[in-house]
């Protein structure tokens, strides 16, 4: 239990197996002391229900840490620590991005690491940008592996973008249609 409970005299954080957290506050005035953590930052995602009584925000691991590094967190959980040499370089993008003022999701959902929102954060607009972190050279997806995934940013609106966290680099990949440059050229 304590490796996943950590309580303090503000907040309560449960971790799972994943090292993803819930912060939960019985702060009298919770909604403007979790307010840093959703509405400012866009950290973490809100209860499904409004008026929600538990006063609940759900934290990834990588949100959790960052905001452990900024001050925001005093403490975390033991559970909630970066394994492996792809999880600290992926964190490593993540920590990148945040400090550049982007809004860091989870990109899963369309096959990469990170979705990447301006400052203004998901609700107001999408999310131009899916990231994937590729760790080196020799462990980089394959050119057909690519070519899904920007078919799949392009059919969802979004461009792709992969970063190297060894060269602290980030590189726009597009897609090029042969007829669509000859169109263009012929006017």
């Amino acid at each position: 239990m304590e490796d996943t409970t950590v309580i303090t005299k503000d907040y309560i954080l449960l971790a799972d197996l994943n090292g993803n957290v819930a912060l939960s506050t019985s702060h009298t005035e919770s909604d403007r002391y979790l307010a840093p953590y959703f509405e400012w930052g866009f950290f973490g995602s809100k209860p499904v229900a409004d008026g929600d009584p538990t006063r609940t925000v759900f934290l990834s691991k990588f949100e959790a840490i960052y905001l452990r590094e900024i001050g925001l967190l005093s403490v975390l959980p033991m559970k909630c620590t970066l394994s492996g040499e792809r999880e600290h370089r992926v964190y490593a993008v993540y920590k990148q991005l945040r400090d550049n003022k982007w809004v860091v999701r989870s990109g899963c959902q369309y096959g990469g690491d990170f979705l990447l929102y301006p400052e203004s954060g998901p609700g107001q607009q999408h999310a131009p940008y899916i990231v994937l972190v590729v760790d080196d050279h020799l462990h980089a997806p394959s050119g057909t592996i690519i070519s899904g995934l920007v078919r799949a940013a392009q059919g969802a609106k979004k461009q792709l973008v992969i970063s190297c966290p060894r060269t602290k680099k980030f590189h726009l990949i597009d897609r090029w249609i042969p007829e669509l440059e000859r169109m263009n050229k012929n006017g």
